[in-house]
């Protein structure tokens, strides 16, 4: 009798022959827990996730009350180029931060301000345009508009 198993499509005795069966020892015992693990990991992950994205609003948010601070400080001693830079971040903070529409609305005011002063009629423009659209979003009546930029450009408002 030879030593070689019997191939695949062999018979022995009127019956299939099958190749023994060749596992690692891990395999049997991690693939039932697979499905296991990863629902595991998704009842974990999701609330650190969560968490997380909360953490990052709340940073967001902090740090537009921060810029809206140093802005005001910028423009208070008349350096308008950096106010209007800084209002210009507190907004983009604001927005991720998901901040209310009058908030962002009143940072665009201000970025209006500081863009009058630093005579920047294309950014006096967007920031007027954008708190016009955010006063109506939060249903609340605007402003007066202020007066154009001939009239004040490079004046302290």
């Amino acid at each position: 009798m030879s030593s070689v198993p019997p191939a695949r499509d062999d018979f022995a005795g009127g019956k299939r022959v099958r190749p023994p069966m060749r596992y690692s020892s891990l395999i049997p015992t991690t693939l039932p827990a697979m499905p296991v693990l990863t629902a595991r990991l998704r009842f974990i992950l999701l609330p650190c996730m969560l968490a997380l994205a909360a953490c990052s609003t709340q940073v967001e948010l902090r740090m537009a009350a921060q810029q809206e601070q140093w802005a005001g400080e910028a423009a208070r001693q008349g350096r308008w180029p950096q106010a209007l830079r800084t209002y210009e971040d507190a907004i983009d903070n604001v927005e991720l931060g998901h901040g209310d529409f009058s908030w962002q609305a009143r940072l665009h005011q201000q970025a209006v301000q500081a863009a009058r002063a630093a005579c920047r009629p294309d950014a006096l423009e967007h920031h007027a345009r954008s708190a016009a659209a955010l006063w109506q979003r939060a249903g609340i009546a605007a402003p007066a508009a202020p007066p154009s930029i001939t009239q004040s450009c490079g004046a302290r408002p």
